[in-house]
């Protein structure tokens, strides 16, 4: 079933806080921009439709491990 997330704050606290470590200070537009390992999808875009909140972790996953 998808999601309903419209924006940052929506999202859940885990999501946030992984998100918030990749694009601190500006997540709120970050989840807004297309990315193109998510097919040019948005962040909002790609969690909202069915199987997105996985596709998202898979995602923050790949970026977590180039990052650290």
């Amino acid at each position: 079933m998808p999601n309903n997330y419209n924006c940052f704050d929506d999202l859940p606290q885990g999501l946030k806080e992984r998100v918030r470590a990749i694009a601190e200070p500006d997540e709120q537009e970050w989840v807004n921009k297309s990315i193109p390992a998510l097919k040019g999808k948005s962040f909002l875009e790609t969690i909202n439709d069915e199987d997105g909140y996985s596709k998202v972790c898979i995602y923050l996953s790949k970026v977590e491990g180039y990052l650290s």
